[in-house]
């Protein structure tokens, strides 16, 4: 089985990763996974953040996320 924490490190893997861990995670009674469970009960419930966060491009970075995103494409 693939590991969540393995599956984010490469595109491919991670493209393997289904709902099923979606399941897995809702019916766990495991306490590692309680914070977990709250968030995608709030998903459910649609009680989303209104904002997450930012990020701003630098112009040291810019040219770096543009080549990346040429790449991509």
């Amino acid at each position: 089985m693939l590991k969540i924490s393995e599956a984010i490190k490469t595109a491919d893997d991670y493209s393997k990763l289904t709902d099923e861990i979606f399941e897995q995670i809702s019916s766990s009674t495991a306490d590692s996974l309680k914070e977990s469970r709250d968030i995608l009960n709030k998903i459910i419930r649609r009680k989303l953040p209104k904002f997450v966060g930012e990020a701003r491009l630098t112009e040291k970075n810019k040219s770096k996320v543009g080549q990346k995103l040429k790449n991509t494409g």
